[in-house]
Order: structure tokens, then C-alpha cells, then sequence
């Protein structure tokens, strides 16, 4: 392997050639690739580019060592390029992503190219490749894929991703097994018949109206057409081989055609205009079946689905669930956003892992005690009191948020790691032994004391906001915390939160604080929210990883944010702030709200060149000449301001930056 000088000389003799130092032709599409090595002084920037990732893969700048390794291969990977190495950090090259396939055309022996991720236009240099059989062109720029139609041993082509809009090309492949072509702008696949090997092909989020070229496409097992305008599935009705069928987000209604998919095992149809599902019976190999956000009452038909182990329901009008007892085999069981008031029937459902019953008309959900398998619960609003889940230890997530719970006792779900009480009427949680917890939410209560929590040492994230807190001393000890909010409560002391230096992300804002010093050693706080409290003075020295400040509506009246240098977005706005000039080393700042305040002088800002969005509008200010340097602007507001207009006859003053309609009088 030869030393990093040797590599930095053949860049340097790259670059030379981008300048025009040489002048020896740029080898023919299907020349070995030393010819391109040892003739980079001539190449495009574009083509060197290529020889020098091309000689980063052989892990050589020796010409002939690269032109013997990588002509030996069989599979090659050049996805997602980011030259590595000192020198090409110096030439600014750097995420830089290959273009120009030229200088590959002369490896013959690839088998398996992979170039997902890079900024190609012009494929025409793979069509010497005809030995390729597995070949990954995702996520580039192609519109013509006509040069694949002389590798005719492709077995395995994702084209996924591009701006392709003729398939024809694809007609000569007839060893194809596997196509991915979803996100490309496909109407007509017409060409596809020819393809009788096709085992897999993906179509999702093209503009397919037409599928009858399908039908002959017998030894499909999986088809995946999701997104598309779909609205007749006849043609499908012989593709009896198939096993998974994705058929999500279309205009489909009739689902008949699918009866005679006995094999089908994964069936998805979200997001249509489906209500009758009476001929779902007859597919009683399904193990998934996906049906939410359709406009199904009557699922009776189920019932005889007893291979079933996950069910989507979601986003239907479901009222009578009774059809589901004997599906003793779900595992998944997702009945969200329906008419449910009667959970009895799931009594029986014993291999539940996962049930989500979110948005129904549920008031008793004792049945679901007997479910001791379930590790995730979610039954966010509905019209809950009582919660007895007594015996379900082996929870992980439970949701009860939005219900009417006023009294809670989990003190036997030890496993749960993530709880969810949010907006109920809770004034006592006994939470004790849930020393599991990584996420507690018991925002909107009515909870006035925190001492249960002093135990759950392993919180990452507490939400405590909209309740009637005060006294925040039994929170100190939990140093695990990464985010906490405690917004709109009644809160003057906050130094017990200065042991708590994990936090990323502190929410005090709504509360009657005046003191903020004790933040000051949150290092590791990139968003805080102060707003509406009764701040004077602003002393958050050391907080260097701030991207996120909220002041607004407090009483500040001097601005001391020495050392902030990397917040984005500042609002310092409904205050009493005269004097921004100390704003003007904080230059990463993009959004900055000022208004309603007492400035005058805005020269300072003009440093802040880097602002997207400046806020100054109801100030005292008459002159807004220096903010003409904030060329990024994109939104200025400066209504409510004394700014003298140039003569009588202009309705409003002159914008001071160059495009006009980012000002706002």
C-alpha cells in the first residue's frame, strides 16, 4: 500500500489537469481503468473525481496495483463517496459525490455495483458491464436508463429514487428477479410483461393509474404499490403466487379481485375508500392485514382469520369489536381512532404484545387485565376513571392521556420504561418501585406536591407543565434527566435544578421566576424557555451550547449574553431593552425577536449577517440604514416605528435590504 504522498501527488496532478496544464485526450468509454489512472492529467474534475474514489476502494495510488485489484473484482461499493484522507480535505473535496461513471467502464468483471447515494445523470458507461447481475442505482439524478438494456444478466436492479419516466429499457432484462423502481415518476408499465422471472417488484409513489400489464406476472411473490392512483385491482386477481402485497395509499374501493390470493400472507390496504371487506375470508393464510384509515363499520368477516398476528383497524368507524375474540394468535393489535365503548371481547386475546385503543369511547378497560402479555398499551382519549391493570407486569409504554383519571396507583407495573398521564385530573400518583422509568408525562394535572418522583433516578424525560407546582427541591436528585418541562406552574425558587447537568432541554416559561443564575452551570442546555416570568437580570454565563432562548415577556432591561456565541434563535421581545449592542458577537443567531421594546439604535446588528428573520417591530427606531447588510433576510418586521419616510408621496418608509418584500412597515 503506498504512503499518503504518493496519493497527494496523483490529487495534485488531478487538479493541474482541471486547470489546463495538459493536453492528452481523455481516455474512451470501455478502456481499462489504468489508462484512466495514468492519464488523470487529462480528465474532467468530474472523471478524476471518479479515478481518485476508484483509487481510495484499491487503497493504492499505484496505478497498476489499482488497475490489478480492482479489475479482479467482482462487487464494488461506491455509495454515499466521502473522500477520506488529509489531502482531499485540503482541495475541498469533501462530500463531494461522483458524477462521471466513465472511468469504471472497463471493469468487465463487476458482478455488484453499488453507487446509491451520489449525483449521476449519465449511466451509458455501465453498458460494457454485461456480467453485472446485482446492480444499486438509488437515490441519483436518472432520467434515461436506457444504457442497462445490454446487461442482460441483471438479476437484481434498484433504480429506486431517480427521475425516471420510461421504463422500456427494462423489456431486455429477462433475468430479473428483483426491481425497485418507487420514487421515480412512472405512468406506464407496459414494458414489465416481458419480465417473467420478476419475484419482487416495488412501484410505491409513482403516477400508476394502469396496472393491467401485471396480470401476466405470475411468479411475482411480492408487489409493492403503495402511493400510486389506483383505483381497479382486477388485474391482479391471477398473481395467486403472491405473498406480500402492498397496496397502501390509492382510491381503491373494491377489493374482490384479491379472493383467490390464498398465499397472500401480508396484505396492506391503508388508506383507501374501502368498507366492505366480506371476501377477506377466503385469504386464510394472512398473518398481516392492514386496513386503517378506510371507512369500515362491519368487520365480521375477520372473524374466521385466525392466522392473524397483526391487525390494523386504525381510522375506521368500528363500533362492535366482538368479531376479534377468536383471534388468539394477534401479537399487534391497532384499533385507534374508532367508535369502541365494549373492550370485553379482547379478554381472550392472551398473546397480545402490542394494543392500541387511542381516541375511542372507552370507560371500563378492567377486561384488559387479563392481557398479561402486552408490553405496550395505549389508550389515550377516552372517557377513563379508573385505572385497575393490576397483573400486567410486563408493560413497558402505557398511554392513559386525555382521560379523567384523578387517582393513580401502577406500583405493580415494575417494568414499565415510558408513562403517559397527561391531561387527566390526577392530584396523587403513587408510583413507587417504577424505578424503570425513562419517560414520565403528567403534564395538565392538578399535581401540587413531586415528592413521589425523588425515586425514578433513571427519568430521561419529565413533563410536569400546566399543574400547580411550586417547590421543585425533590427533583435535584434526578441527574439522568436530558429534557423537563415545568412551564406554566407556580415556581419563584429554581436552584435545586442546578444539579441537574444532563439536561438538554429546560422548559420554565409561565412562572413567577426572577432569579435564573442557577442555570448557569447547565452546560450541556441547547433549548430554554424562560418566557413570562419576572426576570431583571439575564446571567447565564456558561451555557456555550445554547441554540434555543426564550426571554420574551420578562423585565429585562440589560442584555448580558456574553459567550452565547452559538444560539440560532433568541427572543428578547415585551421587554424593556434599550441597548442591544452586546447582541453583536452572537453571529450564528437566525432568528431574532426584538419587538416591543425600547430600542433606538440598531446599529449593532449589523453584524448579525447571518439573521434569516429579524424581528423589531413597536421600537423606538428611526434609522434602519445599517441593517442593509443582513442580506440573508428573509423576513424583516419593523412596524410600529418612527422611520421618516423618503418624501410625502411613498405610503412607507424604503426597505433597507435588497429584496423589498421581506420588509414588513
Amino acid at each position: 500500500m503506498k504512503s499518503t504522498s504518493a496519493v497527494v501527488l496523483t490529487l495534485s496532478m488531478w487538479v493541474f489537469s482541471s486547470w489546463g496544464v495538459t493536453e492528452a485526450a481523455e481516455p474512451s468509454q470501455g478502456s481499462p481503468f489504468i489508462e484512466w489512472c495514468q492519464q488523470q492529467t487529462s480528465l474532467s474534475v468530474e472523471a478524476g473525481l471518479t479515478v481518485q474514489v476508484l483509487l481510495a476502494e484499491a487503497g493504492t495510488s499505484d496505478c497498476e496495483l489499482a488497475a490489478e485489484n480492482l479489475s479482479s473484482r467482482t462487487q464494488l461499493k461506491l455509495h454515499n463517496i466521502k473522500p477520506v484522507g488529509e489531502s482531499r480535505t485540503k482541495l475541498r473535496l469533501h462530500n463531494t459525490k461522483i458524477s462521471d461513471l466513465s472511468p469504471l467502464s472497463g471493469l468487465t468483471n463487476l458482478e455488484r455495483l453499488f453507487l446509491r447515494g451520489n449525483q449521476i445523470t449519465d449511466i451509458s458507461p455501465l453498458a460494457k458491464l454485461t456480467n453485472l447481475k446485482y446492480l444499486y442505482l438509488e437515490d441519483n439524478q436518472i432520467t434515461d436508463i436506457s444504457p442497462l438494456a445490454r446487461l442482460t444478466n441483471l438479476k437484481w436492479l434498484s433504480l429506486k429514487s431517480n427521475q425516471i419516466t420510461d421504463i422500456s429499457p427494462l423489456a431486455e432484462l429477462k433475468n430479473l428477479a428483483v426491481i425497485n423502481i418507487r420514487n421515480n415518476l412512472i405512468t406506464n408499465i407496459s414494458p414489465l410483461p416481458k419480465l417473467q422471472n420478476l419475484e419482487w417488484l416495488f412501484l410505491r409513489s409513482n403516477q400508476i393509474t394502469d396496472i393491467s400489464p401485471l396480470a401476466q406476472l405470475t411468479s411475482l411473490t411480492s408487489l409493492g404499490l403503495r402511493d400510486n392512483q389506483i383505483t381497479d385491482i382486477s388485474s391482479l386477481a391471477e398473481l395467486t403466487n403472491l405473498r406480500t402485497l402492498d397496496l397502501r395509499l390509492n382510491q381503491i374501493k373494491d377489493i374482490s379481485p384479491l379472493q383467490k390470493l390464498t398465499n397472500l400472507r401480508n396484505l396492506y390496504l391503508d388508506y383507501n375508500q374501502i368498507k366492505d371487506i366480506s371476501l377477506l375470508p377466503k385469504l386464510t393464510n394472512l398473518s398481516s392485514l392492514s386496513l386503517s384509515d378506510n371507512q369500515i363499520t362491519e368487520i365480521s368477516p375477520l372473524a374466521e382469520q385466525t392466522n392473524l398476528m397483526n391487525l390494523d383497524l386504525d381510522y375506521n368507524q368500528i363500533t362492535d369489536i366482538s368479531p376479534l375474540a377468536e383471534l388468539t394468535n394477534l401479537r399487534g393489535l391497532d384499533l385507534d381512532y374508532n367508535q369502541i365503548t365494549d373492550v370485553s371481547f379482547l379478554a381472550e386475546l392472551t398473546n397480545l404484545s402490542q394494543l392500541y385503543l387511542s381516541d375511542n369511547q372507552i370507560t371500563d378497560i378492567s377486561p384488559l387485565a387479563e392481557l398479561t402479555n402486552l408490553s405496550q398499551l395505549y389508550l389515550s382519549s377516552n372517557q377513563i376513571t379508573d385505572v385497575n391493570l393490576v397483573g400486567l407486569t410486563n408493560l413497558q409504554i402505557l398511554n392513559l392521556s386525555s382521560n379523567q383519571i384523578t387517582d393513580v396507583n401502577l406500583m405493580e407495573l415494575t417494568d414499565l420504561s415510558q408513562l403517559y398521564l397527561s391531561s387527566n385530573q390526577i392530584t396523587d400518583v403513587n408510583l413507587v418501585g417504577l424505578t424503570k422509568l425513562r419517560k414520565l408525562y403528567l403534564n395538565n394535572n392538578q399535581i401540587t406536591d413531586v415528592s413521589f418522583l425523588a425515586e425514578l433516578t433513571n427519568l430521561w424525560q419529565l413533563y410536569l407543565n400546566e399543574n400547580q407546582i411550586s417547590d421543585v427541591k425533590p427533583l435535584a436528585g434526578l441527574t439522568k434527566l436530558d429534557e423537563l418541562n415545568l412551564k406554566y406552574n407556580q415556581i419563584k425558587d429554581i436552584s435545586p435544578l442546578s444539579r441537574l447537568t444532563s439536561l438538554q432541554a429546560l422548559s420554565l416559561s409561565n412562572n413567577q421566576i426572577t432569579d435564573v443564575s442557577p442555570l448557569s452551570g447547565l452546560t450541556n442546555l441547547s433549548d430554554l424557555y424562560l418566557s413570562s416570568n419576572q426576570i431583571t437580570d439575564v446571567n447565564l454565563v456558561g451555557l456555550k451550547n445554547l441554540r434555543k432562548l426564550y426571554l420574551n415577556d420578562n423585565q429585562i432591561s440589560d442584555v448580558n449574553l456574553v459567550g452565547l456565541t452559538n444560539i440560532w434563535n433568541l427572543y428578547l421581545n415585551d421587554n424593556q431593552i434599550s441597548d442591544v449592542s452586546s447582541l453583536a458577537e452572537l453571529t450564528n443567531l437566525r432568528n431574532l425577536y426584538l419587538n416591543d421594546n425600547q430600542i433606538s439604535d440598531v446599529s449593532s446588528l449589523a453584524e448579525l449577517t447571518n439573521l434569516w428573520s429579524l424581528y423589531l417591530n413597536d421600537n423606538q427606531i428611526t434609522d434602519i440604514s445599517p441593517l442593509s447588510r443582513l442580506t440573508h433576510l428573509i423576513s424583516l418586521s419593523l412596524g410600529g416605528n418612527p422611520i421618516p419616510l423618503v418624501s410625502s408621496a411613498n405610503a412607507q418608509p424604503t426597505c433597507p435590504v435588497t429584496l423589498p418584500d421581506v420588509c414588513q412597515f
